[in-house]
């Protein structure tokens, strides 16, 4: 477990019009987490154990993710439930009072590299 963390700050979108991924994700957000299956790229990332996330403002957490399409976030003073969905070569994600996220997964040396909208936003690694 990490002892010294920072809060994740995800970056928000501009207020300009929504993606199509943020479209799909609206209703991705009431699928069950049982109709999620970890497969491709997620198969790897959904493997249970914790993953090293880090925002590109420098936010540290980390972020776990199960076969099931549910998983947790945590950071210095906040630990959230999430459930996801396999989308693409990434995920759409919804928990706690966040909105639902697609994030495209990218292969990176140390993991992953997460891109929203084309822009990378979040860093995966162990």
């Amino acid at each position: 477990m990490h002892d010294e963390m920072t809060k994740i700050e995800l970056p928000g979108r501009s207020r300009g019009a929504p993606s199509a991924l943020a479209s799909a994700a609206s209703w991705l957000a009431f699928l069950a987490p049982e109709e999620a299956k970890a497969d491709g790229i997620m198969a790897i990332i959904a493997d249970g154990e914790p993953w090293a996330v880090e925002t590109i403002e420098g936010g540290r957490g980390s972020m776990t993710f199960f076969a099931d399409g549910t998983g947790h976030m945590r950071a210095e003073l906040i630990s959230l439930r999430m459930t996801w969905v396999p989308m693409g070569n990434g995920f759409c994600l919804t928990g706690g009072p966040m909105r639902a996220r697609c994030i495209a997964l990218h292969a990176w040396s140390r993991g992953y590299i997460g891109t929203e909208d084309g822009q990378e936003t979040l860093r995966f690694s162990r």
